[in-house]
């Protein structure tokens, strides 16, 4: 093994083994932490803006084309303390919403990079690890106390919340006035958005982290137990389990192309199954290390990072792909959620001790601009 190869595998086990360490201890401690826990903020585009957490919990927004920052980074914690976040912010009208794990909502402004509200305002509630939804002026989110809540999006004034039987990482999605959520308790919820109320759930044999996709009526989400399932988004009616397990965990969003479905595990490889029966329509594709960053659709491929720091492309075609089409830096992986927009794969990576956003050209295999760095 040459010395590059192995400086990177080192690195990428040295981060890799710190997020299992999370993962461990938020499993068995209720995330009552020793040490101090590092997140992996997904990158979120508007018009002509990206906005990226850092891994010291700073906020960060830049312009697309360019990427010069609109204003110094804001840091969450007004005591100047670091907060990790997991979450990717949110856009709506001229704030970006964000969670932390510390237990808070934050609001900034796009023009001014001032922080607006918060939620709690004197308390916190336990770590928020998936995303913000922000739909028809209400804020969507679950936590690891096991609710969802619903706040007010002008006030940051609580709404509802409906309480899981478990703690929840993924990020709720809201299709018409339906909200859909998955949860440690290995339930998926169908929620009406207004009340909270509960329309449906379905209960399947292992935990879900993962975020549910909603596609042509159908919810598709995989699984702790390995498995993918298919459910009704009308009723929550099982219309398939796929039949292929996985060796490890479903940990990303699945992505939709064409009535296929790709699911990208912890295993490395991405299964290819059949949006309508479950099926495997080919052999899975088999990356370089695991996949804890979901996905993108641009144009007819799919692409996926690993946790080593490669980019891929699968061509849909025939569901292969070579060699990476972009690296990060030796010392980086990726763990974060891929953003796409206009073509363009903006990807968050990391090492023990930095972290960067990248800038990518799908279409001419070329970086946009320079890394920046987010510190």
């Amino acid at each position: 093994m040459s010395y590059i190869r192995k400086h990177r595998v080192l690195a990428t086990f040295t981060v890799v083994l710190g997020a299992c360490l999370v993962l461990i201890a938020l499993l068995s401690s209720g995330c009552a932490l020793r040490s101090r826990p590092v997140g992996w903020s997904g990158a979120v585009c508007s018009d002509s803006n990206i906005f990226v957490a850092s891994i010291e919990g700073r906020l960060f927004g830049f312009d697309k084309q360019d990427g010069k920052p609109l204003w110094q980074s804001y840091q969450l914690d007004s005591s100047n303390s670091s907060v990790a976040v997991y979450s990717t912010p949110e856009v709506y009208n001229d704030l970006v919403y964000l969670a932390g794990y510390n237990g808070k909502v934050f609001t900034i402004s796009i023009e001014s990079g001032y922080r607006g509200l918060v939620f709690p305002d004197n308390d916190s509630l336990k770590p928020i690890i998936g995303g913000l939804t922000v739909s028809g002026g209400k804020v969507f989110f679950g936590c690891n106390d096991g609710n969802v809540y619903c706040l007010n999006a002008d006030e940051l004034r609580k709404e509802w919340e409906f309480p899981t039987g478990d703690r929840i990482w993924s990020t709720p999605v809201i299709s018409e006035d339906t909200l859909f959520v998955s949860s440690f308790d290995n339930n998926i919820y169908a929620l009406d958005a207004s009340d909270g109320s509960e329309l449906w759930r379905f209960e399947a044999g292992g935990a879900f982290a993962s975020t549910p996709l909603i596609h042509d009526g159908t919810v598709y989400a995989g699984s702790f137990d390995r498995h993918v399932y298919a459910l009704d988004a009308t009723n929550g009616n099982l219309k398939w389990r796929s039949e292929v397990e996985a060796d490890k965990w479903f940990w990303t969003q699945v992505v939709a192309h064409n009535d296929i479905i790709y699911a990208p595990n912890l295993d490395g490889r991405i299964y290819i199954l059949n949006a309508d029966s479950g099926y495997e329509v080919d052999d899975p594709v088999e990356l370089d290390s695991p996949i804890s960053s979901s996905p993108v659709v641009v144009g007819d491929d799919i692409i996926v990072a690993s946790q080593q720091g490669n980019v891929y492309a699968i061509d849909t075609a025939n569901n292969r792909t070579g060699s990476p089409i972009f690296n990060v830096a030796e010392d980086e992986v990726i763990n974060a959620p891929l953003c796409a927009s206009d073509g363009i794969i903006y990807i968050h990576a990391q090492s023990s001790k930095h972290d960067k956003l990248y800038a990518f050209d799908t279409e001419t295999r070329r970086e946009v601009w320079a890394p920046v760095s987010l510190s």
